[in-house]
């Protein structure tokens, strides 16, 4: 390792009885199939790679680890990572939902393509497209007024949030040098109460969600096509399901991660990677939160 300062433990398959529900919840994967399809639930475990980094205090370590374990994870499998949430204040990320709307809202920023809200009806399940607009025209100041309204029925999204904010630059610098690879980073915020906060879709990059406050439960799916190549294969496998719903029943694998991310998780799955989110508090792992992610991607194709 990069650091002396940093352990790890590594469990495989299985868990230690001292490790909680996260090691369970990617330990074991559990596959429900669809309501459309029949009430059935079956079980199916998998081995994944659970990994406890216990003391790292930078993200700098962070990165490093990250790096340092590339050649086990990296374009392979999801991995789920904890770390302590108050050793991330030192690097100025731990902004709650106001701090973001704030931040949006205090500096001149006008709505266009990196500064967007989800489409309102994916909230409440009307619709299952991935889709992002901005919810003013574009070139319209940001107001905080406005996105007290919109943030009650859509995700807001601060695109390229290393831009406006040192801290997210530091995260990002930090991929980059240690991964040696391009690198930038979304902020994504949800109110609670979302039963879809992002519908089902994939991403053409590699993406390291930080969870910074609340909560926001993941759903991460087996791939049909592992490492999809952009403009070559179809719409369930990059680019978000290109403006097209992804079907649970023919377009996704098992599911493989079903977690709730709290403050100090990070969670990594390779590009093409099906997944979907939701702030709904249905249960008692969910604890109502607002959630604030920072989703850092790494860029494999040029």
């Amino acid at each position: 390792l990069a650091n002396d300062d940093t352990t790890t433990t590594t469990t495989t398959g299985t868990c230690t009885a001292a490790e909680d529900e996260s090691c369970q919840a990617l330990a074991t994967a559990t596959t429900t199939t669809n309501d459309d399809k029949d009430d059935a639930t079956t079980t199916t475990s998998i081995a994944i790679d659970t990994t406890t980094i216990s003391s790292c205090r930078t993200i700098a370590c962070i990165a490093d680890w990250f790096a340092d374990n590339v050649d086990d994870y990296f374009e392979r499998q999801p991995l789920l990572v904890k770390v302590n949430p108050d050793y991330l204040s030192s690097t100025n990320i731990n902004w709650t939902f106001d701090d973001v709307l704030d931040k949006a809202s205090s500096g001149g920023l006008t709505w266009n393509s990196q500064i967007m809200m989800m489409n309102t009806g994916v909230k409440e399940g009307d619709t299952s497209i991935f889709e992002m607009a901005p919810r003013f025209p574009p070139g319209t100041e940001v107001t905080r007024e406005a996105l007290d309204e919109a943030t009650q029925h859509s995700t807001f999204l601060l695109g390229t949030t290393h831009a406006i904010e040192e801290g997210a630059a530091n995260v990002v610098q930090a991929f980059q040098e240690s991964l040696q690879l391009p690198a930038s980073i979304n902020t994504y915020s949800t109110r609670s109460g979302f039963h879809t906060a992002a519908p089902v879709h994939t991403d053409r990059f590699h993406t390291f969600v930080l969870q910074v406050s609340g909560t926001k439960r993941w759903k991460v799916y087996e791939p049909l096509l592992k490492n999809p190549t952009w403009g070559v294969h179809g719409d369930a496998e990059w680019a978000k399901g290109a403006g097209k719903p992804i079907r649970k029943d023919n377009q996704v694998g098992p599911l493989l991660i079903n977690h709730v991310m709290r403050p100090g998780d990070i969670l990594y799955f390779p590009r093409g990677y099906p997944h979907e989110t939701s702030t709904a508090n249905d249960n008692d792992d969910n604890d109502g939160n607002s959630s604030v992610a920072l989703t850092v991607a790494v860029h494999t194709e040029s």
